[in-house]
């Protein structure tokens, strides 16, 4: 259960059971795919999932909202921001740049809202913090792969990566789950 500016919102039965199964895969240190017919509610799920796994998990892990385009990232943070998950204005936890997304990611946020975009920097050193780094990736059947996320992945190598879609995808084009691993 969550409240969306006092609203009070349950999960579906198909969020529910997504959310469980995403919960283990992040337990065990892999990552999925959840996937959504359109408006069906991803960022809430993103949402149930992210205070779901803050709830049950022993740390403080930080949790990279990944979307490909600049309204989407501000639906997501203001969504969060909405549920009552961030500690102030959701602009704190978006990365003005490259650097700044570097920055944030070597402390400990509780969340980053970003642009696969920003991850653009070949040479950055590589991270691997004592804490656990969740990365939920909207919209994971487009730009979730090429040399942004090859950036992504060389820069953040323990971070587990659920990927939310509502395209379909087709059996024959398994990108997606080569990328993000299995429903």
């Amino acid at each position: 259960v969550i409240f969306d500016k006092g609203i009070k919102k349950v999960c579906r039965h198909n969020q529910y059971f997504g959310i469980k199964e995403a919960q283990l895969k992040v337990q065990e240190h892999q990552g999925g795919i959840l996937w959504h017919t359109q408006g069906s509610g991803k960022s809430y799920s993103m949402v149930f999932l992210a205070q779901k796994i803050r709830r049950q998990f022993m740390g403080s892990p930080t949790f990279v909202i990944l979307t490909d385009r600049d309204e989407l990232n501000k639906q997501i943070s203001d969504t969060f921001e909405a549920c009552g998950c961030l500690s102030g204005k959701a602009r704190q936890y978006i990365p003005s740049s490259g650097a700044k997304l570097y920055e944030m990611l070597r402390g400990n946020p509780s969340f980053i809202f970003t642009l696969i975009q920003k991850f653009n920097d070949e040479t950055a050193e590589p991270i691997t913090p004592d804490h656990d780094i969740i990365i939920l990736s909207d919209e994971a059947h487009r730009s979730q792969n090429g040399i942004f996320a090859d950036n992504m992945c060389r820069l953040l190598p323990t971070a587990s990566r659920i990927g939310f879609t509502g395209t379909p995808l087709f059996k024959y084009d398994n990108i997606t789950e080569r990328t993000f691993g299995t429903y």
